[in-house]
């Protein structure tokens, strides 16, 4: 006995004699089913697919097609082992005989998710929804869908999921991370520069605005600012002698051309190469007065 999809859905069963040989066209549609089953084994995506035993009347009103998805007759199918894992099914039991409910409950942003598929013509990529896990905790997740509609119904809707709360998290953390690190730079009285490879500047702190004019250094080239020749040039040279030394340059200032500068600067250990400059105006000696030692 072999087996087949039907356009309009279920399954064609085909009884042969094992002594007859299977009609061409039946071989290489059931060889179809069975690659395509194997590569959804096999993918590292979770992938999925809702059928709906009651169809969606794609003809109702938007809220009307909304509430049916969530409560219309639903079953999963052909979810493969990357979606079990993901809403951590346990091993003992099957992921397609589960209630469509348990893992993709009907919520508000679940249904504000559902409400953009029917304005993007039931295709969409990059949706953000609230699922749950087997054990009942919510997780942030991230769909693809496509779907099967025929005579204005909707027969099936299949994708793939990711689960995007980790790298929500990360960026939370970054983001805070570099709140605190601007406070810090903030509160610094000299003037800090972050440059980029190729010498342009990335941030400043408010010391290095009031010095040098305002809020037109970011997207500058560093050298735009120096009245000494290859000033960046000099910069990565002392930089990759990791020297205490101070590198003097003369940097344009709003009220002086030429104005004596003394840098540290330091190349970030970790990431894209940035170099962190910390500078200072020179001051100029003071002259013996008469009387007084040098």
């Amino acid at each position: 006995m072999q087996c087949a999809p039907r356009a309009e859905g279920g399954l064609w069963l085909f009884v042969l004699r094992l002594t007859e040989p299977l009609p061409a066209a039946f071989a290489d549609q059931l060889d179809r089913v069975e690659i395509l089953s194997q590569m959804i084994d096999a993918a590292r995506d979770a992938c999925w697919c809702i059928d709906f035993l009651d169809p969606v009347d794609l003809r109702r009103p938007e809220e009307e097609i909304v509430d049916q998805v969530f409560r219309n007759r639903a079953r999963w199918r052909a979810c493969n082992d990357a979606m079990a894992a993901l809403y951590a099914v346990p091993a003992d039991q099957d992921f397609n005989t589960q209630p469509v409910s348990r893992y993709f409950p009907e919520t508000p942003v679940n249904r504000a998710m559902i409400r953009d598929l029917v304005r993007m013509g039931y295709r969409l990529d990059g949706a953000q929804a609230i699922d749950q896990r087997h054990d009942g905790t919510p997780m942030l997740v991230e769909n693809d869908f496509r779907a099967l509609i025929r005579d204005d119904r909707l027969i099936r809707l299949w994708g793939t999921t990711r689960d995007i709360g980790p790298s929500r998290e990360r960026e939370r953390a970054i983001s805070a991370e570099a709140e605190v690190m601007r406070d810090i730079l903030g509160a610094v009285p000299d003037p800090i520069f972050v440059l980029s490879e190729a010498g342009i500047i990335l941030a400043t702190n408010a010391a290095a605005d009031r010095a040098l004019g305002g809020s037109g250094l970011l997207g500058a080239p560093f050298d735009s600012l120096a009245a000494t020749r290859h000033a960046f040039e000099r910069l990565c040279s002392a930089a990759l002698e990791d020297s205490e030394e101070e590198t003097e340059l003369a940097l344009r200032e709003p009220d002086h051309p030429r104005a004596a500068w003394l840098f540290r600067v330091t190349l970030m250990p970790e990431g894209p190469r940035r170099y962190v400059l910390r500078g200072r105006r020179k001051t100029a000696r003071r002259r013996a007065s008469a009387g007084e030692p040098a």
